[in-house]
């Protein structure tokens, strides 16, 4: 059920940006460089630790499946790699599910470190949810290398239609309400064929979401249409909110497409260039991030820095809440 490492991911799509066009070329993924074989060997000897297992006991699979399958108490193990995509598993389970989040609400993902205890979670998983895209690939050698055979892997921007792509290739679809509910359904599908038996509270846990993220898109529709449409542009440090942007018809615009990018003085010239033409009296900082350059440049041109988000975290924990946040946070800077 693991996916082969030579299956392809979404595909890179030619760049939309005026500012940085040779941002869409770059891989998501920023280089963290994971040696296969020495996480293959570093896995096997501290799961061998944890299970108590020999080298030879290699035996029988459907025992050692029983053994970890479920070792929460009855529930249902499952490791999603970031913040968002445990909100959403915790949403679709219940209390039938026990979530591990790879890289903790408020980390920056481009940036993240392994640690050994994240190799056991995923050895004992039952369930594995990872966004694709670039976003996360960086963690399929661990993520392949650490898992048992028989557990089940969702990618879930594998499973979005084409037309959710963007030029650019931003794998944050979730911040497009629409897609975010194509995640649940992916969700919810994955537990059910893992734990087959409580497939009607999976059903029923996952449309009850659905209905909420759609009563919010509706809401964050009417919240954003209070801004002019000349001030209908997003401008952020990182470039993750054209999917938001899209979906209720504004401009996004963007510095870098992560934090490990340096920024050219062209860019950032013809940033202030649009943020005075559009006569925009805000721009966006995501807190994770290093974004000093555009609070600076913001302060020299005397318009405001507000927050938003592209992952739950502190300031809000939940993807409702996020989403409700982000849409009030424009609205209070941008009208």
């Amino acid at each position: 059920m693991i996916p082969q490492l030579s299956k392809p991911g979404i595909p890179a799509m030619s760049s939309g940006s005026e500012l940085e066009n040779q941002s869409a070329a770059m891989s998501w993924n920023t280089g963290w460089r994971i040696g296969g074989l020495l996480a293959a060997l570093v896995t096997g000897l501290l799961l061998l630790a944890a299970c108590g297992v020999s080298a030879g006991a290699v035996g029988d699979d459907r025992e050692n499946s029983e053994q970890s399958s479920g070792s929460g108490g009855g529930k249902i193990n499952v490791v999603a790699t970031n913040s968002l995509l445990a909100d959403l598993v915790g949403q679709v389970g219940g209390n039938l599910v026990e979530v591990t989040t790879l890289v903790p609400p408020g980390v920056d993902v481009h940036a993240f470190q392994l640690k050994p205890s994240n190799n056991l979670a995923i050895g004992r998983a039952d369930l594995l949810v990872s966004n694709g895209g670039g976003l996360d690939d960086f963690l399929n050698p661990v993520l392949r290398n650490s898992a048992r055979p028989e557990a089940k892997w969702i990618v879930v921007a594998d499973g979005l239609e084409p037309s959710a792509l963007l030029d650019n290739g931003d794998p944050h679809f979730w911040l497009d309400p629409g897609l975010a509910i194509a995640y649940v359904n992916q969700i919810r599908d994955g537990l059910v064929e893992v734990d087959p038996k409580h497939e009607s509270d999976y059903m029923a846990n996952a449309e009850t979401y659905a209905g909420q993220i759609s009563a919010l898109d509706q809401e964050i529709e009417e919240l954003l249409g209070r801004v002019a449409t000349e001030r209908r542009h997003l401008v952020t440090y990182h470039d993750a909110f054209g999917h938001l942007a899209r979906r209720y018809n504004w401009e996004a615009t963007a510095l870098v497409a992560d934090d490990g990018r340096d920024v050219a003085p062209g860019t950032l010239a013809k940033l202030v260039m649009r943020i005075n033409r559009d006569g925009l009296p805000a721009v966006f900082v995501e807190p994770q991030f290093q974004q000093g350059l555009l609070t600076r440049t913001a302060r020299e041109a005397g318009i405001r820095v507000g927050v938003i988000y592209s992952l739950p975290g502190p300031g809000a924990p939940t993807y409702l809440d996020m989403m409700r946040y982000n849409a009030e946070s424009m609205v209070r800077e941008l009208r």
